[in-house]
């Protein structure tokens, strides 16, 4: 379910960090809502007034968000000093399968945004200063410095993931598990 809100602030030292909207507590607005546009992710909500939230952007450089290249790669995505609207998709494997120009979308992990969330696409690459991981610099969907309306992701359908089952057991093996649970019930009386 989305609410439709607009930015009506920038904070002035941290123009890459955070925004302001205009939807708060009266409408249903919660800390930790998702905050996406029609093109992808923005960010999500981290303080509620009764009138007005404050979002933190993707860009800022405390912000984190799982990710996945749609190979599928793993990673996450965090804000940079370095270029403020180039965030970084850091800890993806260096022999991992990512091209220049693959999509990126949200991996779902972390409970906070909903999995396949457009978030850009990969705008180049490089070794992280260990060299033992990768680090992708992203494009991001979303034009930050022409941000005026919004979406707040108030309900997700999404379905919860599906509980692992452990694997059966063999005839043999489930009868000796039978056995011995008989045996620890007896000595138990």
């Amino acid at each position: 379910d989305l609410l439709a809100a607009r930015v009506i602030g920038r904070d002035a030292e941290l123009w890459t960090s955070t925004i302001v909207v205009d939807r708060g507590s009266k409408d249903g607005v919660r800390e930790n809502m998702p905050v996406v546009t029609g093109k992808g992710l923005v960010g999500h909500v981290t303080e509620v007034g009764p009138v007005s939230s404050k979002v933190q952007l993707i860009l800022d450089a405390r912000s984190s968000v799982g990710t996945i290249v749609q190979r599928p790669v793993t990673g996450i995505l965090t804000g940079t000093m370095d270029n403020p609207y180039m965030p970084q998709m850091v800890d993806i494997p260096r022999n991992a399968d990512v091209e220049d120009g693959d999509a990126v979308v949200t991996s779902g992990f972390g409970g906070i945004y909903p999995k396949g969330i457009a978030v850009g696409h990969v705008a180049a690459q490089h070794s992280d200063d260990s060299g033992l991981l990768k680090v992708a610099v992203i494009e991001t969907a979303v034009d930050f410095q022409r941000l005026e309306d919004v979406a707040i992701i108030t309900a997700s359908r999404e379905a919860p993931p599906t509980p692992i089952q452990p694997t059966p057991l063999s005839p043999g093996a489930e009868a000796a598990a039978q056995i011995s649970a008989t045996q620890t019930k007896a000595a138990a009386q």
